[in-house]
């Protein structure tokens, strides 16, 4: 009986269960886009923004963020810039960036960001997540060196045909 409670408690902890994460927001076109990145997190290594975010905030309180903020991004003169943090909990309410990184205002210039941007070019009527599985068909990859827009792309997925053939239908003479 005991192997068989041991074996049942290995195989349902074998899988991961987990929800999936909020993702940050930019704005593109004037309008709040999905970034599927974190550019706050190199600053939140840190331990006085990590502490006054988490003060800021007031801790996490729903499991679909466990950053327990959402920060807004735009990009504009050529660089990334944080707009604006807000907590996710009970009732959203925005973070003023000074008292999570003292001295600056907003927009604060991305400065400690370097990294890739994943900005989704595609409509979804459910939200985006941080995690999930599947493949951008259509997207723009922004390159950031210490806030500063390097490179920009469009990058688009070619959809397979209704054709499984690999080879083309060609008759040849027998």
């Amino acid at each position: 009986m005991r192997r068989i409670f041991a074996a049942a408690v290995m195989f349902m902890s074998s899988g991961a269960f987990a929800t999936s994460q909020v993702a940050e927001v930019i704005i593109v076109n004037d309008e709040p886009t999905p970034l599927l990145a974190e550019p706050l997190a190199p600053m939140l290594e840190q331990q006085n923004i990590a502490a006054n975010l988490h003060a800021a905030l007031g801790g996490t309180c729903t499991t679909a963020n466990w950053r327990g903020y959402v920060g807004t991004w735009e990009i504009r003169d050529g660089a990334l810039y944080l707009v604006k943090l807000a907590s996710q909990c009970h009732e959203p309410h925005e973070v003023p960036l000074d008292a999570v990184i003292p001295g600056v205002s907003s927009p604060q210039k991305a400065y400690w960001f370097s990294g890739n941007l994943t900005i989704p070019l595609v409509k979804r009527r459910i939200p985006w997540h941080l995690g999930e599985e599947f493949i951008l068909m259509r997207y723009e990859l922004v390159t950031v060196v210490h806030g500063v827009v390097t490179d920009r792309k469009i990058i688009e997925r070619a959809r397979h045909s209704g054709s499984t053939s690999a080879g083309s239908s060609r008759q040849g003479n027998d």
